[in-house]
């Protein structure tokens, strides 16, 4: 599974029937895995899938109200529950737009410039 293990990476416990792993951690593999890429074409970034983890490649289009919006599962739940309740519930986020930022804190720190001087893991480590 390339390095890859439940022990790794965020992953949902059907036993448990709840998520293991921080979303950090899985934002750190897909980092470290290099999924966060632009596509051109489409004018939007996309993050490809975790060889031996998971198969779908996700869309994160930018968004005025959120910042950006992924179209999986978890961003999409999230999104359901902030619509019925935006008082009540935390704007919608995931692991892939979590990515998408520290994508963002890296290429800025390592060209000097940008709002991304710390990156984000770095900040909470």
């Amino acid at each position: 599974m390339n390095g890859i293990r439940k022990s790794t990476v965020q992953f949902y416990s059907h036993h448990a029937q709840e998520l293991k792993r921080t979303q950090k951690d899985k934002i750190r593999k897909l980092i470290e895995f290099g999924c966060i890429e632009y596509d051109a074409n489409e004018k939007h970034y996309i993050c490809k899938p975790i060889k031996g983890y998971n198969t779908r490649t996700y869309k994160l289009v930018t968004s005025k109200e959120f910042g950006f919006v992924c179209n999986c599962q978890g961003f999409n739940a999230k999104l359901r529950k902030y619509r019925e309740s935006p008082l009540g519930a935390p704007k919608p986020s995931c692991s892939h737009i979590g990515a998408l930022y520290e994508h963002f804190a890296l290429t800025n720190k390592k060209r000097n410039c940008g709002p991304f001087k710390q990156t984000t893991l770095e900040a909470s480590a």
